[in-house]
């Protein structure tokens, strides 16, 4: 199956909809423009709402926000587009927040890492993230991607 940019902009405002549902107040005002990091446990889109993406708390907005996941090489020099991401499916068998949490964390290896829809987008040159998060935050509800 090939993944369509309009795909992944589908799925990336899926999740942006959902997180902005599923996440309380208090962990979507957490979000920091400046010190956004995707590839950080703790500075992520997850890992700031909640301390860490690998916390209970963020694989359950994980389960319940990210349709798709990205699959990220760290060999990779740069990323220009996002037809340099390879798609990675969502997590097999993952029905509830502990088979999640385990199908998960047998998946963050040393050399790959598996991004949400929306943490992929942000790695993107040219992506609105200050729009994102804004939308995220309830600033405005225009989510322009």
């Amino acid at each position: 199956m090939n993944y369509t940019v309009e795909q992944f902009i589908e799925d990336v405002k899926k999740e942006a909809i959902a997180l902005r549902q599923y996440a309380t107040p208090e962990e979507l005002h957490k979000l920091n423009l400046n010190t956004l990091n995707p590839v950080s446990l703790f500075e992520c889109i997850y890992g700031q709402m909640t301390g860490n993406c690998k916390s209970s708390r963020a694989s359950m907005l994980i389960m319940n926000c990210c349709q798709q996941f990205i699959k990220y090489s760290f060999d990779e020099d740069d990323i220009d587009t996002i037809t340099q991401m390879a798609v990675g499916k969502r997590l097999d068998g993952a029905d509830n927040l502990e088979s999640f949490e385990k199908a998960r964390g047998c998946r963050f290896e040393l050399e790959i890492l598996y991004l949400s829809a929306l943490e992929a987008y942000i790695m993107i040159p040219d992506a609105d993230v200050a729009n994102l998060l804004s939308y995220l935050k309830g600033e405005t509800d225009t989510l322009d991607l």
